[in-house]
């Protein structure tokens, strides 16, 4: 028979079964809602991983981005200034051509005055010349008429002296008008004119 003893030391194991199956059912328990929590979290942390990865996704789009734009900007820098040395060897060259422009443009007016001078004391001794040999001219040509005239006269006395000798009979002098003398055209003062003519046309084309 089962005595009252054995009866106390079967209800305290039974008593100790249920309060460790109390205590296992509760760290059961917290173990399910740490569990619980734990999934929140995972869950949470996977959300997170999921807008982390998308950002980085998004991060390493705009850094593609910004790399491509970067070697842009590098390729218009590199050609900017490959444009700006070529304008500066551009704008050396102009200074040296308006340097060398001023020089030759100095020298152009200088050879243009001294050419003007040139002509200029060309037309004065062509004028000089050219009145000297008219002068000459007029000289030579009333030179000659004088002398001319000297000779008609002379012929015309002698002539008389002869006819006086052998008719003896008075004869009438032709009668000269001196109004009319210069009339008469001397063919000497005529080519002395044609000559100067030739002669001023002459320097008037080279002078041009």
């Amino acid at each position: 028979m089962v005595n009252f003893e054995q009866v106390k030391l079967l209800e305290a194991k039974v008593v100790k079964a249920i309060e460790h199956i109390e205590r296992i059912n509760k760290e059961k328990n917290a173990l399910l809602q740490q569990d619980t929590e734990l999934r929140g979290r995972v869950e949470s942390y996977q959300k997170q991983e999921s807008e982390l990865k998308a950002r980085l996704e998004s991060y390493q789009k705009q850094e593609s981005e910004l790399k491509a734009r970067l070697e842009s900007y590098q390729k218009q820098e590199s050609e900017l200034q490959t444009r700006l040395e070529s304008y500066k060897t551009r704008i050396d060259e102009l200074e040296v051509l308006v340097t060398r422009f001023k020089e030759d443009q100095g020298k152009i007016e200088e050879s243009i005055l001294s050419a003007l001078d040139r002509l200029n004391q060309f037309e004065r001794d062509i004028e000089k010349s050219l009145k000297e040999k008219s002068d000459d001219k007029a000289d030579l040509s009333t030179a000659e008429q004088t002398e001319n005239q000297s000779t008609v006269i002379s012929e015309l006395e002698n002539d008389s002296d002869l006819d006086d000798s052998d008719t003896e009979e008075p004869i009438e002098e032709p009668i000269i008008d001196e109004e009319h003398w210069d009339d008469i055209p001397d063919p000497l003062v005529d080519t002395a004119s044609q000559e100067q003519s030739d002669e001023t046309k002459n320097g008037e084309l080279d002078i041009f």
